[in-house]
């Protein structure tokens, strides 16, 4: 029993550190194809993590459009850095490393239906019961 589950664990990181490399390969080589795509968002997560890591305050001391728990991801990178100055490049590749890593360790989708076949199907917005008002 011991044996068998340590064996699952060890399956269950292999196949965690293979996605997680995956990932990583996938932004390696579409980045320089999308990055320019995503600049003004990525620059405007790289200004408000600066900010707040010289003790701004969002909403009172600079404009935050995000919720306030959304800084945690921002500021992830400059934190990794351990406080060394990082450019906006180096920013990109630490968030985007960031989210591979997050994505590895996510939970998958559960469906709350009992009749889905898989764990990626999702559920109809709109029920029988909801058509004929049980």
């Amino acid at each position: 029993m011991l044996q068998t589950r340590r064996s699952s664990t060890y399956i269950i990181i292999g196949l965690l550190a293979i996605q997680l490399i995956a990932l990583l390969t996938v932004v390696f080589v579409t980045l320089p194809l999308v990055g320019q795509w995503h600049a003004l968002d990525l620059s405007i997560y790289y200004k408000d993590s600066l900010q707040l890591l010289r003790g701004q305050l969002p909403y009172r001391d600079f404009a935050l459009e995000y919720p306030p728990l959304a800084l945690l991801p921002f500021a992830l990178p400059r934190l990794a850095t351990l406080g060394r100055r990082i450019d906006f490049i180096g920013y990109v590749w630490l968030f985007l490393i960031q989210n591979a890593i997050f994505k590895s360790f996510s939970l998958p989708y559960r469906p709350s239906s009992a009749n889905s076949s898989f764990v990626g199907e999702a559920t109809p917005a709109v029920t029988e019961c909801d058509v004929h008002t049980c």
